[in-house]
């Protein structure tokens, strides 16, 4: 895991032990700092060490072009696992989540939204119950709205589930982030570490 990112021994170290954590119940790490800071480098790492750890990784590189995209997130996050956990989606769940996803056709009425956020519960709890899941999203700030509502909505649901979300924001932040982590899991389960300068200035855990 650390090949590759030079000068970032600390934050390397807390981005591994987050990642282990994982097994033990819902985590969460935000990764913040200025544009070129080395955040996504720092999010590959742990992405790399989730994987090496056979943890099921949830992978979406946001963009600013998809920021108002519906449910662009969401179907990179669940592109590679569709079939196999969505086999225990009640009816209704999976129709909605299917059409979100642009595999089935609407009908009359939009998706609804509770719906799909039962869905991507159920989704997560399925793929967790054989191996830890981590959902790791980069430059959080564009993610959609769309996909951010469920997602949150999930991440309030996980009891002791082992998932863990990984993301990385720029800062400053125009206004509130898509997922407000306060909102989504207890204080003892999150965690901030700012992304400083190399050397001059190291990152800290708040």
């Amino acid at each position: 895991m650390r090949a590759g990112v030079i000068g970032r021994e600390q934050e390397l170290g807390l981005i591994e032990d987050f990642v282990d954590r994982i097994a033990g119940g819902p985590a969460a790490l935000l990764l913040s700092g200025e544009s070129g800071i080395g955040k996504t480098a720092l999010w590959d790492a742990g992405v790399e060490r989730a994987r090496k750890r056979r943890t099921i990784v949830l992978e979406y590189r946001a963009v600013e072009a998809e920021a108002l995209v519906p449910f662009a997130a969401l179907s990179d996050l669940l592109s590679g696992v569709r079939e196999a956990a969505f086999a225990s989606l009640t009816a209704p769940r999976r129709h909605a989540l299917e059409v979100a996803l642009l595999l089935e056709e609407p009908g009359e009425r939009p998706p609804d939204q509770r719906a799909i956020g039962l869905a991507l519960v159920d989704v997560v709890r399925a793929l967790s119950a054989s191996r830890p899941v981590l959902v790791a999203i980069d430059d959080v700030q564009w993610l959609d709205p769309s996909t951010a509502a469920p997602l949150q909505f999930a991440l309030r649901r996980l009891g002791s589930d082992p998932v863990g979300l990984l993301a990385t924001a720029r800062t400053p932040a125009a206004g509130e982030l898509p997922i407000v982590l306060e909102r989504c899991l207890p204080a003892a389960a999150r965690k901030h570490m700012a992304i400083g300068p190399l050397r001059a200035y190291p990152g800290r855990i708040m």
